[in-house]
């Protein structure tokens, strides 16, 4: 297990998940200049636990270039993927994400070869693209906001979908209303929710693992209300 590790500013670098290895709490950003994957994720049961994964950049003369190339199973909980134009990947492995904010993104999470990813509760706005691929993609008590392109065959369970920046009824505190990594405000966003939002009681608990995660991103108790709320935040 490693907690508190900053990895930031890396080139030429590839760090290798080999199985049962836990990074808590840890940042990784700035990864740029380095054509290839960033990180390999390989045998069961990696994890990553309240991390921020932010700025990382492809190289536009790389073929393949990727952040993280999962062969095996990766589960990501209470993290931040931000203001990357490098796509995070699930090859022939699976990813499962809870409570994750996923937004500001030009390229979101790549689905290639037979990988799955699996989503819970997460929230997936202002991305130039959410999804894109082949692979299974299913989606639990998500927020889909304001994403230029979605994954049209992603499958959806008690979802809220939103196509635009309108704000209206969902109710974000503080967005980012611009799309990719041309947004200036996108660090500075609160993508929680306010009073009267739709996400709030909106979820089907039936699609949450309670005997895992016990509360949201944010360390605020899940269920506080009738229901679990939509997205990465409870109200």
């Amino acid at each position: 297990m490693a907690d508190g590790f900053e990895f930031f500013s890396l080139y030429n670098t590839s760090i290798s998940l080999e199985g049962n290895v836990v990074l808590e709490n840890c940042q990784l950003g700035n990864v740029s200049q380095y054509s290839g994957v960033r990180f390999s994720c390989y045998g069961e049961n990696n994890e990553l636990i309240d991390c921020s994964i932010l700025r990382c950049q492809e190289d536009p003369n790389s073929y393949f270039d990727q952040l993280f190339y999962i062969k095996g199973q990766l589960t990501m909980t209470d993290c931040f993927f931000q203001g990357n134009s490098l796509p995070l990947c699930a090859n022939d492995g699976k990813l499962t994400m809870y409570n994750c904010v996923i937004t500001n993104n030009s390229k979101g999470i790549e689905l290639k070869n037979s990988g799955s990813v699996e989503l819970y509760n997460c929230t997936i706005a202002s991305n130039g693209t959410a999804f894109f691929g082949t692979g299974n993609l299913n989606l639990y008590n998500c927020l889909l906001w304001n994403n230029a392109l979605e994954y049209e065959n992603v499958t959806t369970y008690s979802c809220i979908i939103v196509d635009n920046a309108d704000n209206v009824k969902v109710k974000l505190k503080r967005p980012s209303f611009q799309r990719g990594t041309n947004s200036t405000d996108w660090s500075t966003a609160d993508w929680s929710l306010e009073a009267g939002s739709s996400c709030i009681n909106a979820g089907v608990f039936l699609y949450f693992p309670s005997d895992k995660i016990k509360t949201d991103i944010a360390g605020n108790e899940r269920i506080s209300g009738n229901s679990i709320d939509v997205g990465a935040y409870e109200y």
